[in-house]
């Protein structure tokens, strides 16, 4: 994962890792819980990395997601897609990288992203 990520008019560069220390800070910085990354290269083919957080309410997910934009904004990172984020509930930032889901706890233990995508490597940011 050395491909450095780049927008039209941007001046600064941020590369891959740099990009998920900064959606893993923006996710700390709005309290979220148990956040993990999933190196999903060699898993499938339309992405690279797979991020899953946990807020305690919907207005904490909004807040984890709007955050993580924002950061990733400032490189002229935006996310292709924007779903669920009228019910707050589970949320989902499509970059076509890099997937974050900022979930409800009862959400994220029904579902169980981890499991469905044990064969991604857990990836230590």
């Amino acid at each position: 994962m050395a491909r450095n990520l780049t927008g039209r008019k941007l001046k600064k560069k941020l590369d891959v890792p740099a990009a998920l220390v900064l959606v893993m800070d923006a996710a700390a910085d709005r309290k979220a819980a148990e956040t993990v990354f999933l190196d999903m290269t060699g898993v499938v083919d339309y992405l690279d990395v797979m991020c899953i957080t946990t807020g305690e309410t919907p207005i904490q997910n909004r807040a984890i997601a709007d955050c993580v934009v924002k950061r990733l904004k400032e490189y002229d990172i935006i996310p292709d897609s924007l779903q669920g984020y009228q019910s707050g509930s589970w949320i989902v930032l499509d970059y076509s990288w890099l997937v974050v889901h900022v979930m409800l706890p009862e959400i994220r233990s029904f579902y169980r992203l981890e499991d469905l995508w044990s064969e991604g490597e857990v990836l230590d940011i």
